[in-house]
């Protein structure tokens, strides 16, 4: 079990183990305790901050699409007790940090993306797929948010892709 995240009414079915007493003599009904699943399993997000990003699409640019589904996409990975590891490239890597799914950590992943802002820089996808390559979580699950706008680059996301064959799987999310 993990961390306790909530009570609830009990029910025939539960485990009588499980049963709060303190709190169901309070409330004068039976609850048990609910625990939040341990993390089990990591998820890597690379996400594209270079120039590609400043596509304009009505009111919002790329970037910023990417940063309101990326903090909605968040909360449902933690909600699963999965754990994120977010990397943002252009030319370089410009950040790689992990978040779990506790509150602080939470809270600390959309601060982290309320204060981003893209780079003018073009950018490498390759950089973000050796990134993820070198995982100290092991095989997790690679989601790549990008906007891809010409050809140029399509040799570097081939060799990206490639490079992490039979080790994670790949999503690329273009928005």
């Amino acid at each position: 079990s993990g961390e306790l995240d909530s009570l609830r009414e009990y029910t025939p079915d539960d485990d009588a183990s499980r049963i709060e007493w303190r709190a169901s003599t309070r409330i004068q009904k039976p609850v048990i305790k609910v625990y939040r699943p341990e993390a089990s399993g990591w998820i890597t997000i690379i996400l594209d901050c270079g120039r590609w990003m400043t596509t304009q699409s009505g009111k919002l640019t790329s970037f910023d699409r990417m940063i309101n589904s990326l903090i909605v996409l968040s909360q449902i990975i933690f909600h699963g007790g999965d754990s994120i590891r977010l990397v943002g490239i252009s030319d370089g890597v410009l950040f790689d940090r992990a978040f779990g799914p506790r509150p602080g950590e939470r809270k600390a992943l959309v601060q982290l993306l309320g204060g981003l802002h893209p780079d003018l820089r073009e950018t490498n996808p390759l950089i973000g797929f050796q990134a993820a390559a070198k995982s100290p979580q092991g095989n997790s699950l690679v989601l790549f948010l990008s906007q891809i706008l010409d050809d140029a680059p399509m040799e570097q996301w081939r060799k990206g892709i490639q490079s992490l064959q039979n080790k994670s799987p790949v999503l690329i999310a273009l928005l």
